[in-house]
């Protein structure tokens, strides 16, 4: 079905897809995902054709090799890894392991000194590198409600090729000032530090496992005032328009309540809201209002 409001200006849309990040959480969540392993996965493409030529000794005909067998690896664990990890892990398990093996694979290219050899590590670098990526992306996909989708879709992308350029860039400067065998250790070590760090420390755990559970179906309208004249309801271009609510609060709930609405909060401000506040009574301990102001 064709929508008949008017096409939003890429202004419009792009002040959108900002309001939409800063106010869902869970998609900082996997912004931050993206980015921490679109900038550490560079290093791959970026240099590993450089220990091909220096440390294997390679031809500049044969660095072909190493990408078709990583496209190799990459094949088989999207044919044969992937659906059994899924339907056996969590995300976020399937993800660490695949990043672990990424780690290993670094450590290997600097290690191994065997062609042959070598390109079972390129091949592994790709199942890591498939499993991992497909996994951030799915769960991407499942964090985006439809209306938004293309603006996070594009997002995601943007930010993910922008920490791959900049990667590229850091691990070249390193390995030119430190040597490709520094830098693919150093890279390994860093890397695990901060899967560590993001484990342990609760403020900075970024799981994706939260999306297997979110949920986008329109919730039923429970209360609308059936005093309103339906001649004087405001047309689709009109606006702004604000809502108030006003409900009571089992006092034993109140807590409950105060959290629910923090989530609302971020809800309506995520979906365009310009205003959003919360007032309570003072005469009456329990009772709250809510004012939401929106565009239309």
């Amino acid at each position: 079905m064709q929508s008949n409001l008017p096409m939003e200006n890429f202004f419009e849309s792009f002040i959108t897809a900002i309001r939409y990040v800063r106010y869902t959480p869970g998609i900082k969540i996997l912004l931050a995902r993206h980015t921490l392993f679109s900038f550490f996965i560079s290093i791959i493409p970026s240099l590993m054709p450089v220990v091909g030529l220096q440390e294997l000794h390679l031809q500049a005909s044969n660095l072909g090799y190493l990408f078709t067998a990583m496209a190799v690896g990459s094949v088989i664990s999207g044919a044969f890894i992937i659906p059994r990890a899924r339907a056996r892990y969590s995300p976020q398990r399937i993800t660490t392991s695949a990043n672990f093996l990424l780690l290993l694979v670094c450590c290997l290219m600097v290690l191994v000194h065997r062609p042959f050899v070598f390109l079972v590590v390129a091949a592994l670098g790709g199942m890591g590198w498939t499993l991992s990526a497909s996994e951030l992306w799915v769960a991407s996909q499942r964090a985006m409600p439809d209306w938004a989708r293309g603006r996070m879709n594009a997002t995601m992308i943007t930010v993910a090729q922008a920490a791959t350029a900049l990667g590229g860039v850091i691990w070249g400067l390193a390995a030119h000032h430190a040597g490709v065998v520094p830098t693919f250790l150093g890279a390994a070590v860093v890397g695990l530090l901060i899967m560590i760090i993001v484990r342990v420390v609760p403020a900075l755990q970024i799981s994706i496992d939260f999306t297997k559970s979110l949920s986008f179906e329109s919730a039923p309208i429970s209360n609308f005032s059936q005093s309103l004249d339906p001649s004087r309801l405001p047309a689709p271009k009109d606006g702004p328009v604000s809502i108030t609510a006003e409900f009571n609060v089992d006092p034993a709930r109140r807590n409950e309540c105060i959290e629910l609405m923090r989530d609302a909060r971020l809800i309506l401000l995520r979906n365009g809201a310009y205003r959003w506040h919360l007032y309570e009574d003072l005469k009456q301990p329990n009772k709250f209002r809510m004012e939401v102001v929106v565009p239309s």
